[in-house]
């Protein structure tokens, strides 16, 4: 009996001593395809973030709109989780014509944003399609949108294997909680 109370026990222990699978969907692996230029003026690529829970939406730095508070929630996130090395937040821009690495710095530096765990990124508009294709987030040039472009204002969340596990409302206080639940399970 006390053999059994033992073998017991300790299969208890190790399942709950090991971290479980997140339950979280997966949508899939994305890939971040090719080179982009950071605010600091370093080229990245995808296999700079490999390993990395990533945090990632899309934006411009003359929106009126949506990225303002698309950029206080992902502020949010970054004072959450500051003393942790394994979250990444990235942050394409769609206006890389404007956005330059010098306007990328300065909207960076007003934001508040710590250049270590944050990039803002630049590339031409066919590698920043390409990456919005592969995060299924919508954005386009566009006349009639505030500012000259219109996208949504999803924050994607990528695990350390490089898998979509969910797309959250950037404006949305209650949603953002929600991804924050998310990277809770994959840190």
């Amino acid at each position: 009996m006390m053999k059994y109370f033992s073998v017991l026990a300790l299969t208890c222990f190790t399942l709950f001593a090991c971290k479980s699978t997140p339950d979280l969907p997966d949508y899939g692996e994305v890939n971040i395809p090719g080179a982009y230029t950071n605010q600091l003026g370093n080229e990245v690529s995808g296999s700079d973030l490999e390993g990395k829970v990533i945090v990632a939406d899309f934006i411009f730095t003359h929106c009126p709109s949506i990225c303002i508070p698309m950029a206080g929630q992902m502020k949010r996130i970054q004072n959450e989780y500051s003393k942790n090395d394994n979250l990444h937040l990235v942050s394409f821009s769609i206006d890389p014509e404007n956005d330059t690495v010098e306007r990328l710095r300065w909207y960076a530096d007003k934001i508040g944003a710590n250049n270590d765990q944050w990039w803002f990124l630049r590339a031409d508009m066919t590698q920043i399609r390409a990456a919005s294709d592969e995060f299924k987030v919508f954005q386009e040039a566009d006349a009639d949108a505030p500012g000259g472009f219109n996208h949504q204002s999803w924050f994607v969340l990528i695990d350390e294997n490089g898998h979509m596990r969910g797309s959250f409302d950037g404006t949305n206080a209650d949603e953002v909680g929600e991804l924050m639940e998310a990277i809770d399970q994959l840190l």
